[in-house]
């Protein structure tokens, strides 16, 4: 139901089997009276209609044959059938007696999505060459369905995956592609012939929606998350996820930025030479274009301060390498930004119960000073080394060529302004 949820689309769901099951395997299978999954669609079809229709795990027999029954009363022509056989754990999902019936239900697929263990049992035919595939797909589609997808998350390929559409005309696409190293595989095909349903449903030729289908599940897996024992989920709406934090971050900058030139009075006087940046980023960044920052920073003017470029991500190398290298320690923490140097001002850090630390850039290594982004990861492994801990402040009296500066660490943008504006509203009063 994400998947679906993910192209705007109405989806209605007509459960046919309870299980109960985690991610370390299938405890118990329970299929629904077969009269009940009719009586589903059958509210499903007077009530909300149907377009297309996506057909997953049915287990039995009866069930398979009233499915069918219901596709030849309604004429359903759009219809995508995952053939569900056994889970990524081996529990059987098709009973013994069943396999007659799927095999009937077939011949009303516009698609059938096995994988390629499922492509051989089909077929009957074994072999995992490409020229074994086309002939399991040439027997699969003398059963009846007008193309067939063959998902390769299964193929034992040299690091490659290979996705294979054999459509009724007997053309065949094929669409190769990395292979993902992840464990968070878990309803990979359930994900793959739903998005492939949207796509068909929304007008989308067969081969543009397989193509289609396959790189939204790819995102789903990039953006799979585990929580059990065993395999991770996928996430289908990880993409959407992702995009949503994304803008979060980026409003949170852009307000953290306005504070500060809202309060330049205070600000300008610990702003540094080389100006000064907030930075934010996601919570799972792995790279600079995963933080959010001002492009050329904020900068001094003749009467205040002046925010060089726009909030965008990818604009801070300097900042971004320090949050990555942090966030290696502790996850928790989002956002830095980076002030002048001042006794004062660390001393009034500490005073708001902020940890503080010194880390001596004098001492940092001539080899890492010379490797353009490695001093920031210095600074930050240097400091938990020496105290065993990262504090919400590393600071540094500056060394030759590098200016003296204070670093304040927290969960978000807007946080780390606000405790910046306190303390240097607090510095300000010790030297008046």
């Amino acid at each position: 139901m994400k998947t679906f949820s993910c192209f705007n689309v109405v989806a209605s769901s007509v459960v046919a089997v309870v299980t109960s099951q985690n991610t370390v395997g299938i405890q118990a299978v329970h299929p629904l009276p077969p009269e009940l999954v009719a009586l589903q669609i059958d509210s499903v079809v007077e009530d909300v209609g149907v377009d297309a229709v996506k057909i997953g795990m049915l287990y039995a027999k009866e069930i398979i044959d009233v499915v069918i029954e219901k596709i030849r009363q309604y004429s359903w022509s759009l219809v995508v059938l995952d053939p569900v056989l056994s889970s990524k754990t081996g529990h059987k999902l098709l009973a013994d007696d069943a396999y007659d019936s799927l095999k009937e239900l077939m011949k009303y697929a516009f698609v059938v999505t096995p994988n390629v263990r499922e492509a051989e049992l089909l077929s009957g035919l074994g072999g995992r060459s490409q020229e074994d595939m086309v002939k399991c797909a040439e027997e699969i589609l003398k059963l009846g369905p007008r193309n067939v997808v063959i998902t390769g998350g299964h193929y034992p390929s040299s690091g490659k995956v290979l996705d294979r559409l054999y459509t009724e005309r007997r053309e065949a696409v094929k669409l190769e592609d990395e292979k993902l190293e992840s464990e968070n595989t878990h309803g990979t095909g359930c994900v793959y012939s739903s998005a492939l349903t949207c796509y068909l449903a929304l007008g989308y030729d067969v081969v543009t929606a397989f193509k289609k289908a396959h790189f939204f599940t790819k995102s789903a897996i990039l953006h799979g998350v585990r929580h059990g024992k065993n395999f991770g989920m996928v996430d289908p709406v990880g993409e959407v996820r992702l995009q949503a934090e994304r803008y979060f971050v980026l409003s949170e900058v852009k307000q953290a930025v306005s504070e500060v030139l809202e309060k330049q009075h205070l600000f300008r006087s610990f702003c540094p030479e080389v100006g000064m940046n907030v930075a934010m980023s996601l919570e799972r960044a792995k790279a600079p274009s995963d933080v959010c920052a001002v492009d050329g920073r904020i900068v001094k003017t003749g009467k205040g301060l002046k925010r060089v470029g726009d909030v965008e991500f990818g604009a801070s190398k300097h900042l971004a390498r320090l949050l990555l290298a942090y966030k290696q320690f502790n996850d928790k923490v989002n956002a830095v930004l980076n002030l002048a140097y001042s006794p004062d001002l660390v001393s009034a850090m500490q005073d708001l119960g902020l940890t503080c630390a010194f880390v001596d850039r004098e001492k940092e290594p001539k080899e890492v000073a010379e490797v353009e982004g490695s001093s920031m990861s210095w600074v930050v492994k240097e400091c938990y080394e020496k105290y065993g801990f990262l504090p919400a402040v590393i600071y540094d009296a500056g060394a030759k060529g590098k200016e003296a500066m204070v670093r304040l660490f927290a969960e978000s943008a807007t946080k780390a302004v606000l405790l910046a504006e306190k303390a240097v509203e607090k510095a300000l009063s010790k030297k008046q």
